[in-house]
């Protein structure tokens, strides 16, 4: 696709074909390779017996669709959610069956009817737990010529839930904001300021900190100095 990074795009594709197997990987693109270097990754693929068409756009007969792009956030939190980016090129209009597979199963299943060029799609995939990732979008036309470039994906990686800090002097206010978080999934330890970190390294094991109407007198300067340096640096 336009300012790909082709490199990556054939790796990506050479790890999602299983390490015992050969196979053909289709390459749709413009030409334009913005970064990296796609010679070594054939090399190397080629050294595993797959082989590598590279193709341009232009060069696809009437009816072609594959899956040019796939595109998420490449790190996201469990139990989390994250929107998933697709681009359908087709060479004319027509309909299509597309689904998009979260970790081999399938998470959305329909008929998109697609337009000559360029189709975005775009979907909420759940995180699930902690772990890599790989999210697969497929498309099917009957009047495609090239099935190997019908699949595409991207491998996300999913970290442990955040530790969040919820620091307030009412007690009451603290539960009612941690009851909160926990309907979305989150869980905070709730703490007294009397109680909030001493040390820098204290502070760093919570990824996240809230201060629920709590002043800067109720820490003394060398949490302060350790807050502030956690939120700059950290």
């Amino acid at each position: 696709g336009p300012g790909f990074k082709l490199e990556e795009a054939v790796r990506l594709a050479g790890a999602m074909l299983p390490a015992n197997r050969t196979g053909r990987i289709v390459l749709a693109t413009d030409g334009q390779e913005t970064e990296g270097d796609i010679a070594m990754a054939v090399a190397a693929l080629q050294g595993r017996g797959i082989a590598v068409d590279i193709k341009l756009l232009t060069e696809f007969p009437p009816g072609e669709v594959l899956v040019e792009s796939v595109a998420a956030p490449r790190q996201v939190f469990a139990g989390d959610s994250f929107r998933v980016d697709a681009v359908i090129y087709s060479q004319d209009a027509g309909e299509a069956e597309l689904t998009i597979r979260r970790a081999g199963e399938s998470v959305l299943s329909q008929s998109v009817n697609l337009l000559a060029g360029r189709n975005r799609i775009e979907t909420v995939i759940p995180a699930g737990g902690a772990g890599n990732l790989v999210i697969e979008v497929a498309i099917d036309a009957g009047r495609d010529t090239f099935a190997e470039n019908n699949n595409n994906g991207i491998i996300v990686q999913v970290a442990p839930s955040p530790a969040v800090a919820v620091i307030a002097p009412q007690a009451d206010a603290g539960d009612y904001f941690g009851n909160a978080l926990s309907v979305q999934g989150l869980s905070a330890d709730l703490v007294d300021p009397s109680d909030a970190p001493q040390t820098i390294s204290d502070w760093l094991r919570y990824d996240a900190v809230v201060l629920m109407n709590t002043p800067a007198l109720a820490f003394d300067t060398s949490q302060q100095v350790a807050l502030e340096k956690l939120v700059k640096v950290h």
